[in-house]
């Protein structure tokens, strides 16, 4: 789509115009860049998002005989801000508006801060508020392509969808995450440590094949799950007076990572101090359910959690048949 040549064209203009060279050289660049782009997508998001810069180099290429008009400054400015890398304050945005790059990743973060941990054991810290989104390991990178904002720390998208989905089950409001907006451009390259170069590492991760709408898990090879493919236990001897949320943070204290509970209320004859409910815990995968019925769980409110699979879905996952 000719968009890597497109911001080689930017770069050479913007060049052209911070010697403020109004000539026939610069006014070249300008159609070049203004016509490069025939994708509409892509002519989209130059025109929506970011700097705009398609409406700068328009107004611009009609205004050129005026050399004193402020849309050729406001050109200058806008050519800085798409060819720049982002500030290092992180902006807010709501999770439903970050879309993932991969369309699968491994269920352990490889390297940074969160190295070696499981993917549910962010979830869990942050649905604690152990781990903050404000907490710099939790700004995810991202770039805006063909209409969605799209993440290259596809890991911590998962925890942070994994966290809004605990929270809206619970009938409240997620937190927004902190993202830092990056250009496709080449030769920029990150700052996080690692020093790749941006376009590279997105067209690496970029085999989404639901346009980021979801990720699978890799669990081995020749085998994924979905990120929506959860398990649910069934947990009983519930005191009445628990809530969801207090049921979740005891089992996040006892090590476990649910991605959400949920709990029903019996009725009964039976007085207050006898009754009890029931309810769910719901999981990512088998293993992560299964380490669950391993663990020993504490009493809450002086009970005895009983917990067993929930489901015949939840067994053919722990017991799967050949192939």
């Amino acid at each position: 789509c000719m968009l890597f040549e497109y911001t080689e064209v930017l770069c050479k203009l913007s060049e052209l115009l911070r010697l403020h060279d109004s000539t026939q050289v610069s006014y070249n660049a300008l159609r070049e860049a203004e016509d490069m782009l025939q994708c509409k997508e892509c002519r989209r998001d130059e025109s929506t998002e970011g700097a705009k810069v398609l409406l700068l180099l328009s107004e611009a290429r009609q205004r050129w005989a005026d050399e004193n008009h402020p849309c050729h400054e406001a050109l200058r400015e806008g050519l800085l801000k798409r060819l720049s890398k982002p500030p290092a304050q992180a902006v807010e945005m709501s999770i439903d508006r970050v879309r993932f790059t991969q369309q699968n990743h491994s269920k352990r973060f490889l390297h940074g801060p969160h190295e070696g941990q499981r993917i549910e054991w962010l979830t869990g810290q942050l649905l604690s508020g152990k781990i903050p989104f404000s907490d710099p390991s939790m700004v995810l990178n991202v770039v805006y392509y063909h209409g969605a904002y799209r993440s290259l720390n596809n890991r911590h998208l998962t925890a942070i969808v994994q966290y809004a989905h605990a929270v809206e089950t619970q009938n409240r409001v997620p937190k927004k995450c902190y993202v830092r907006v990056w250009p496709l451009l080449r030769g920029l390259l990150m700052d996080d440590g690692s020093n790749q170069e941006i376009i590279r590492k997105f067209l690496r991760a970029n085999d989404s094949a639901s346009d980021g709408t979801s990720i699978d898990c890799k669990r081995r090879i020749g085998r994924s799950t979905q990120v929506s493919q959860d398990v649910q236990i069934h947990v009983s001897n519930l005191d009445r007076t628990v809530q969801e949320p207090q049921l979740m943070e005891h089992l996040l204290k006892a090590g476990a990572e649910p991605l959400r509970v949920s709990i029903a209320r019996r009725s009964s004859g039976r007085s207050k101090g006898e009754s009890n409910c029931y309810g769910w815990v719901t999981f990512k995968d088998a293993e992560c359910a299964e380490e669950f019925l391993q663990m020993p769980i504490p009493p809450l409110e002086g009970r005895e959690l009983k917990l067993r699979l929930d489901n015949v879905s939840a067994i053919k996952q722990l017991n799967p048949g050949p192939g």
